[in-house]
């Protein structure tokens, strides 16, 4: 057994997520990124950059909030599964800073959000991360009971109208249960 988690931890995360990264970008044709939680930010491991003239700013390695953006809360609503759990996160990372005026600084939000995420199957950033920017997000449990990474479509407002959430839900990996969410 000790065998089989040395190996799991040796996975090389981008490796495995990169082929969900390209198919996302190939059929929406839109920002792909993947981002893992680290304490109240999200830093980004990967990004799959559309072929279009305008292009996100963002770059591997950046961090942001992780309140305020799509990945950041696809991946909190999975690693604090309970309203409890969210609120001391929350709790323990005050306050919660606005990056625009739609970012959530409230202590109570953050549990009610992480419940709608978690009922829905994925998160949304609209423009509470930066203003004319929308995404839609989600985790990416490689087998684990809480996410190892998350993965977000992310394009300008004038292309995510509400189009990009729903067609990026068919395009993304499958539900916890029993798709392709669980790489590897």
């Amino acid at each position: 057994m000790a065998a089989a988690f040395r190996f799991h931890d040796r996975l090389d995360l981008r490796a495995l997520v990169q082929p969900v990264l390209m198919r996302l970008r190939k059929e929406l044709n839109e920002t792909v990124h993947m981002a893992v939680l680290d304490g109240a930010e999200v830093g980004y491991v990967d990004k799959v950059e559309a072929i279009h003239p305008i292009t996100m700013s963002s770059v591997i390695g950046g961090r942001n909030p992780a309140h305020s953006t799509g990945v950041g809360k696809a991946l909190l609503a999975w690693t604090y599964p309970t309203d409890e759990a969210i609120r001391l996160w929350a709790k323990t990372h005050q306050p919660p800073a606005a990056r625009t005026r739609r970012s959530i600084t409230s202590t109570p939000a953050p549990a009610e959000e992480m419940g709608r995420i978690r009922e829905q199957g994925y998160a949304l950033d609209l423009e509470e991360n930066e203003g004319g920017v929308r995404c839609a997000a989600i985790p990416i449990f490689l087998g684990r009971t809480t996410p190892a990474a998350g993965v977000s479509v992310t394009a300008p407002k004038d292309r995510f109208p509400s189009g990009p959430a729903h067609r990026g839900r068919r395009a993304a990996p499958q539900d916890r249960d029993g798709g392709d969410r669980h790489i590897g």
